[in-house]
């Protein structure tokens, strides 16, 4: 349906990209600091202009209908267009700003880099919101195209994304360490090569292929899955009381583990380190708020590398 200035209410385009990010009322609300009632009736304001329900309910939950899906991208390319013009002689002022900003990254990069992050904000930004996203969620580098995102944190290297039409910045590496119960008899400082195929192995990340595995595959060593989780946070916590390994970073062993009862095994097979990288897309590398945002998280990475890896060997 073609969406014409003179039958289109032009203040109806920022509820409606917060009901087409958000998928519920609610939360919609909230992001663009309204009452629920108000964002109701811009909702049905926006059923009659499309003649379309455009949020439906799925199960639990609402979804977009597919006019909904195919209104994302260009109403996200509209407002940032609009936000682009209203600020090209306009600084990001962190101080006043209630800026909202949404960020998909792991639960690995949640503790080490965000949680750090959101510390600070609470000083230097009182009113900015940072929701982030998992990773286990679909499509996330499509969501990224179409600004449904507004930063990805992730390893330079996952193998079902391509990040080649992203501009990007490096942030910090970190090593894969093997966790362990901390009373586990069977595993010293030291996890070597010829243990991994005969003890009880906790994969991480089941519902993707992770670097770890392609690297223990290439090297042809075999492992015996006892149990998989979705996430290291979710394998570290079915850690404690067992003799289980899993492999995860060694900066979130170093930040939860203690609390869990785990302990540090240095990996005796060589694993190439981790590169996390933040990716966003082309058309938000000028916008002055991402660029405050990407500062930062840069200063964070920046804090991180010269903290060094607490378990290094000597």
């Amino acid at each position: 349906m073609p969406l014409y200035l003179d039958t289109f209410d032009l203040n109806l385009l920022v509820p409606l990209s917060a009901l087409l990010r958000e998928q519920s009322v609610t939360k919609a609300a909230e992001r663009v600091s309204i009452t629920q009632p108000s964002m109701s009736a811009s909702l049905a304001r926006l059923r009659k202009h499309f003649d379309d329900e455009l949020l439906v309910k799925e199960g639990g939950r609402m979804g977009l209908t597919p006019l909904a899906e195919s209104l994302v991208q260009p109403v996200a390319e509209i407002l940032a267009g609009a936000r682009a013009v209203a600020a090209i002689n306009e600084p990001f002022n962190a101080p006043t700003s209630h800026t909202t900003f949404t960020v998909a990254a792991s639960d690995y990069t949640t503790a080490v880099l965000l949680r750090p992050l959101l510390r600070e904000l609470g000083d230097l930004a009182p009113n900015v919101q940072i929701n982030v996203v998992s990773l286990q969620h679909d499509d996330v580098v499509g969501k990224l195209r179409r600004r449904q995102y507004d930063l990805l944190v992730c390893p330079t290297t996952v193998p079902t994304m391509d990040f080649n039409a992203f501009p990007s910045e490096r942030l910090f590496t970190d090593r894969w360490i093997a966790a362990v119960d901390q009373d586990n008899p069977e595993v010293g400082d030291l996890l070597t090569t010829r243990q991994l195929p005969t003890l009880p192995y906790l994969q991480p990340l089941s519902t993707q292929i992770s670097i770890v595995e392609m690297r223990l595959d290439h090297l042809d060593i075999t492992r015996r899955v006892t149990g998989r989780a979705d996430s290291f946070f979710g394998g570290m916590c079915l850690m404690p009381d067992t003799h289980m390994f899993t492999v995860v970073p060694e900066r979130l062993l170093d930040l939860l583990g203690p609390g869990l009862g785990l302990r540090p095994a240095v990996l005796e097979a060589e694993v190439p380190d981790v590169v996390q990288a933040m990716y966003w897309d082309p058309r938000n590398t000028n916008d002055p708020a991402l660029q405050w945002l990407r500062q930062q998280i840069a200063q964070i990475a920046t804090t991180l590398r010269t903290q060094g890896r607490p378990h290094s060997a000597s």
